[in-house]
């Protein structure tokens, strides 16, 4: 598990990694992982936010495959195996999960098959449910889809008044992501009163056998119809078969600081891009679903505030 923090412009990455795909022949996960490594790792989920029974797990996996990455090792070909049943793994979530850190061949093959399936269909399936609220005029800080195998997408979006004593300091805007491929604008205040702001979108995945969470916050004030930046940080945390490739942090100021008005925006985004950590890259399973062994995926968080003080927000995600 990793976690970024920045406030300056920087190649980066951020993706969940599917688990150390690892069969019982070439090493036993019970005896490879680091029991001070799994604790640290799980601390640092909780901290994120983690439920415990999640934390568990993503620290396990990911100490697994941080072991196959320092020993050199890689996943055996999963060509032949049959997955475990959809239908069962719906109705026996700790039984899979316990499969999957015993690297049984057909759990992992059928974690594999959900967090790509998550990666692919997630977004499109979040996008609709934001976009059929905005049609019935609803608005939600959070959205969330839950598949039947247990594995989630989620975006959450907010805005908070900074006191003024005690602080030291399709999107609008166009950005170095692929707009064709934003999934998301949510729009979740209306213009606020003048003042010191802080906006802060998180978008995250969990699949079988990878988590990533992506983070922006954007500080900022409006005052008489000007909208200025102040600052902007990001973050990020994954574990699984994906780790970070390229982290990129918007510049401050953005085009318009300050922006006047309803036409002219200030924006802050953090994007990271995975990529298949070393010990997955030679499996010719991926290579099967995603036509690349080096299968690569970008992930934003973006948010935009117009001149009059008016909160966007967007997530995107492009392969």
């Amino acid at each position: 598990m990793k976690k970024h923090l920045s406030g300056k412009v920087g190649a980066s990455v951020l993706f969940l990694s599917l688990a150390g795909m690892l069969f019982p022949q070439v090493a036993s996960a019970a005896t490879s992982t680091s029991a001070s490594e799994v604790a640290s790792l799980q601390s640092q989920y909780l901290q994120d936010g983690m439920s415990t029974q999640d934390a568990s797990y993503y620290a396990q996996l990911q100490s697994e495959i941080n072991n196959m990455n320092r020993e050199h090792k890689h996943i055996p070909s999963l060509k032949g195996v049959k997955a475990l049943d959809p239908n069962w793994v719906q109705t026996h979530q700790a039984e899979f999960r316990k499969e999957v850190l015993a690297l049984n061949p057909a759990a992992l093959k059928e974690a594999i098959n959900s967090s790509l399936n998550l990666i692919k269909n997630g977004p499109k399936d979040l996008q609709a449910l934001m976009q059929r609220d905005k049609k019935l005029g609803i608005k939600k800080n959070t959205y969330t889809v839950v598949y039947p195998d247990g594995s989630s997408i989620s975006e959450t979006t907010s805005t908070v008044r900074v006191p003024k004593k005690g602080m030291k300091t399709s999107t609008m805007d166009y950005g170095p992501w692929n707009n064709s491929y934003i999934f998301n604008e949510y729009y979740p205040n209306n213009q606020q009163a003048d003042g010191q702001y802080i906006t802060t979108t998180t978008v995250d995945y969990s699949g079988g056998v990878n988590y990533s969470k992506v983070e922006d916050q954007l500080t900022w004030n409006t005052y008489s119809g000007v909208t200025t930046a102040v600052a902007d940080t990001g973050s990020f945390t994954n574990s699984g078969i994906f780790e970070e490739n390229i982290y990129q942090q918007s510049e401050m100021p953005s085009q318009y600081s300050p922006a006047y008005g309803t036409q002219e925006y200030i924006q802050g985004y953090t994007g990271m891009d995975w990529k298949v950590t070393a010990s997955f890259s030679v499996s010719a399973y991926i290579f099967t679903v995603t036509g690349s062994a080096n299968y690569t995926w970008w992930e934003y968080a973006v948010d935009e505030v117009d001149g009059t003080g008016f909160v966007y927000a967007a997530v995107a995600q492009y392969t």
